[in-house]
């Protein structure tokens, strides 16, 4: 981790907080993985299972991202971020 994030931050020139994990998938992380990105820097990291992040429950190293495809139109994104409670999983 360590290594990947100092030869992102030599090639574009400035260092990164946020860290997304590859799949992003509930199996593709665990408490050890979010103590590292801890330990190497990062602040937040983004998982990609679905779901919303509640106000009052929540972990900076499990930010949930709903998928906002190529596909999605106006319509559909102006919804999931005007009722974002109707799409939660």
């Amino acid at each position: 981790i360590s290594q990947c994030k100092q030869r992102i931050e030599d090639q574009i020139g400035a260092s990164i907080s946020v860290f997304a994990y590859p799949v992003g998938s509930r199996t593709a992380f665990d408490r050890q993985t979010q103590s590292l990105l801890s330990k190497h820097g990062f602040e937040a990291a983004f998982s990609f299972y679905g779901g919303y992040n509640a106000w009052d429950d929540w972990s900076p190293y499990d930010l949930r991202r709903v998928p906002i495809e190529q596909a999605t139109t106006l319509a559909e994104f102006r919804a999931l971020l005007s009722t974002p409670q109707v799409f939660a999983r």
